[in-house]
Order: C-alpha cells, then structure tokens, then sequence
C-alpha cells in the first residue's frame, strides 16, 4: 500500500498456496483497509490458514464461503 500511496483497497484477493496463513498474521497495520477479502484457504497445504483468515477478519460485518473461497466483507 505504501509503494503505490493507497489509502484503501476495495478488493483484496488472495490464493498463494498456503500463503495466505502468513500474511493474515501480520495483517494489523493493514486489515482495517480493506473492504473486500476474497480468499482461497489451503489448509490442507498450510494448517491453520482458515483459523487464521477468522482472526483477521473478525471486525468485518459478514463473511461467508463459496466453494473453495472465503469471503469477508465490512
């Protein structure tokens, strides 16, 4: 967000394979940015990454699955 000066980020769309788990965990200083998230959980790869997409977007008004995707929007 920093490199390119934004101040939020309507849809955050997320499948890298596990990958996911480690930038939901240090997503502080960003999460309250983001209106949208779109995510592919790979917690047969990485176990934890759907516990961890929880956590991060506890303070979105609702979120829900679709198919392989979890989706989580304020």
């Amino acid at each position: 967000m920093s490199d390119y000066d934004l101040a939020r980020i309507d849809i955050l769309k997320l499948d890298i394979e596990g990958g996911e788990k480690e930038v939901l965990e240090c997503c502080d200083s960003w999460i309250e940015s983001v209106d949208l998230i779109v995510a592919e959980l790979h917690d047969r790869i990485v176990p934890g990454c759907e516990s961890t997409f929880e956590k991060a977007t506890q303070s979105f008004a609702q979120s829900y699955q679709s198919g392989e995707k979890m989706v989580a929007q304020r």
